[in-house]
C-alpha cells in the first residue's frame, strides 16, 4: 500500500508516464531522494490510483518534463503533494490538479506561462500561493483556474482558507485572469 522508492537512483529516467496507473490499493509514495530532473513525460503517471493519500516528490527538480497531461487523474483522495521544483516553462496548457481534492500542496513552481488549473476546492491559501507565485508575466490573456473555495471573501467568497485580495493582485498584475470553478 506504501512505496517507498526515497532511495532509488533514476537519474537515467526519462518516461514515468503511466507508471503507476491503475494502481488503485497505492497509498502513499515516497519519492523524495530521488533524481528525476530528466524526466520529460508524467502523462497518467498516478492516473486512477483512487487511495493515494500522498505523494512526495520534494527533492525531485522537474526541468525537462514537457507532458503533465492527466498525471494525477482520479486521484480523488491525494491529500499532499510536495514537489522539489516543476518548470513548466516548455509546456502548453495545464491541468494540474486534474480535479483531485489536494489541500497541500509545497515546493516551487515556475515558468507557468500558458492557462493553467489547479481546482481543488480544499487547497489552503498556501497552496493556491505555490502556483500564483510560479506564474510568469505574460503579455496576452492568459487565464489562471482555481477552485471556487479559493475566491477571496471580497469577491463572495465562502471558503475556509481563501486567497487574500492581495494574493489575487498578485496574479493579475502579472497580467493573468483568474477564475475560480
Amino acid at each position: 500500500r506504501d512505496i517507498d522508492m526515497s532511495k532509488c537512483t533514476l537519474e537515467s529516467v526519462t518516461e514515468m508516464g503511466r507508471c503507476f496507473e491503475n494502481c488503485s490499493s497505492l497509498r502513499d509514495i515516497d519519492m523524495s531522494k530521488c533524481t528525476l530532473e530528466n524526466v520529460e513525460s508524467m502523462y497518467l503517471a498516478f492516473s486512477n490510483c483512487y487511495n493515494l493519500q500522498e505523494i512526495d516528490i520534494s527533492s525531485c527538480n522537474f526541468i525537462k518534463c514537457i507532458n503533465w497531461g492527466n498525471w494525477i487523474i482520479n486521484c480523488i483522495n491525494l491529500n499532499t503533494l510536495s514537489i522539489g521544483l516543476i518548470d513548466f516553462s516548455l509546456c502548453g496548457d495545464i491541468d494540474f490538479s486534474c480535479d483531485t481534492n489536494i489541500r497541500v500542496l509545497t515546493g516551487t513552481l515556475r515558468g507557468i506561462k500558458n492557462n493553467f488549473t489547479a481546482k481543488s476546492n480544499r487547497m489552503t491559501r498556501d497552496s493556491c500561493m505555490v502556483v500564483i507565485n510560479g506564474l510568469e508575466t505574460v503579455t496576452e490573456a492568459k487565464t489562471l483556474t482555481l477552485g471556487a473555495n479559493s475566491k477571496p471573501v471580497s469577491l463572495g467568497g465562502k471558503g475556509t482558507d481563501p486567497i487574500s485580495d492581495d494574493d489575487l493582485k498578485i496574479a493579475t498584475d502579472k497580467g493573468w485572469t483568474v477564475q475560480f470553478a
